[in-house]
């Protein structure tokens, strides 16, 4: 009924595709998650993706008819372009919850012939999805293309954070371009794992309390701020699983016992109380 739903609502709004790009759009985890207390974010986050998944088979005629036509060009940046490009941007995204090899090859060709950056960043973040060739070919082009602009650098950073694994992103930590004293781009790769990627996040062993708490602790000696930023990521704990709970809370109590900056450690001192 749902997917039924959702897809009666997007052919009627083909029209307006700013507000059709909307009603594609899934809660996201986060927001599920305080609807299931005690939650399970791995669990949730397998349910979110089948639904997505279902949506996108449902959809696959207007997918096609958008992804087959060409990016409005010449490049405006006027609210009838954003419209279709934000259409788009839902289609492609789509596109890459089906986890299918024809997606993946599908998604590869719009980026490797996206016009412009809202496309090339909408179809990398979908490929990042993936465990493909496609993927791992379309990160090394969009790299080798951007990497002496930082800002940029940072969306490649925070596309692999937001779908990749515990290890990943530890992978990510160790690239030679991160660096800790880089704000933003401690922001794309912990930041964006921690308050986006949250079913990595969550993993039952607690090796994402465990990664997220040892770049806190690294990153608090040059950026107090940024530290105590990225603890926010465990405000909600009580809301978990009583498993996760005591993963949760065994790390920030090992975090509490290691000499933080006065801002890092009164927020933690909060959060466990």
């Amino acid at each position: 009924d749902l997917i039924g739903a959702v897809g009666d609502a997007v052919r009627a709004a083909q029209d307006d595709p700013a507000f059709a790009a909307l009603l594609t759009r899934l809660p996201g985890l986060g927001e599920i998650l305080l609807e299931h207390i005690p939650a399970d974010p791995g669990t949730l986050s397998a349910a979110r993706a089948a639904i997505e998944q279902a949506l996108s088979e449902h959809l696959c005629d207007i997918s096609a008819d958008i992804l087959g036509a060409p990016s409005p060009a010449p490049f405006k940046p006027d609210a009838h372009q954003a419209g279709h490009r934000a259409f788009r941007t839902a289609m492609i995204s789509l596109l890459s919850a089906l986890q299918t090899q024809t997606a993946a090859s599908q998604l590869k060709l719009l980026f490797d012939h996206a016009p412009n950056m809202t496309e090339s960043l909408a179809t990398l973040r979908a490929l990042a999805r993936t465990e493909t060739q496609e993927k791992t070919q379309a990160l090394a082009a969009f790299a080798d293309r951007w990497r002496d602009n930082a800002l940029v650098m940072d969306k490649w950073f925070g596309a692999q954070a937001a779908f990749g694994s515990v290890e990943d992103v530890d992978a990510l930590l160790r690239h030679s371009a991160f660096s800790l004293s880089n704000p933003n781009r401690v922001r794309s790769v912990v930041g964006v794992f921690a308050m986006q990627n949250l079913a990595s996040f969550h993993r039952p062993d607690g090796a994402g309390y465990h990664l997220v708490t040892k770049a806190i602790k690294q990153a608090d000696g040059r950026n107090p701020a940024l530290a105590a930023r990225l603890l926010t990521a465990f405000e909600q704990w009580r809301a978990l699983t009583p498993a996760l709970q005591g993963k949760a809370k065994a790390a920030l109590e090992a975090l509490q016992g290691e000499k933080l900056s006065d801002n890092a450690a009164d927020i933690i001192s909060r959060t466990l109380s």
